[in-house]
């Protein structure tokens, strides 16, 4: 399932590259029973005016997560945006069944190039006990 997962991911990626922005992530998550560092990638998409769509894959030791969030655009500070999201992740620990949680959270994105920027992000998810939770991350994204 994580294979056809990230094949969906890269296949969305290359399908609206025109209009995307790609990032990559790494940070800490404190989901579950213990904390632990992540890695991701995303996919984040403009709909209309300052809404839009990211779609998220990310995974730590013992867990895959695939995340799809609705995002609006707050507020321009010091040059940086920031953007509220909310949504729902699908959640495959290595042990036990599929969970879907729900997740809300802040992010903002600093230029630091043409077609290049800092992020950083907070999220909290709930909906699973044994995985409810926060994470922070940052990283690059790329504009296409």
């Amino acid at each position: 399932m994580k294979k056809l997962i990230i094949a969906a991911l890269l296949a969305t990626t290359v399908g609206v590259a025109q209009a995307a922005d790609v990032n990559v992530s790494a940070g800490w998550d404190n989901a579950g029973r213990k904390g632990d560092s992540t890695l991701g990638v995303g996919v984040n998409l403009p709909v209309h005016g300052p809404y839009g769509v990211a779609v998220e894959l990310d995974k730590r030791s013992e867990l895959a997560r695939l995340g799809v969030l609705g995002t609006y655009d707050v507020a321009k500070v010091l040059g940086a945006s920031v953007v509220a999201k909310a949504g729902v992740a699908v959640l495959d620990p290595d042990h036990g069944s599929d969970l879907v949680v729900g997740q809300v959270g802040v992010g903002a994105t600093l230029p630091v190039a043409d077609k290049l920027s800092l992020h950083a992000d907070f999220r909290y998810q709930v909906g699973e006990g044994r995985w409810d939770g926060s994470r922070a991350f940052a990283g690059l994204t790329y504009r296409f």
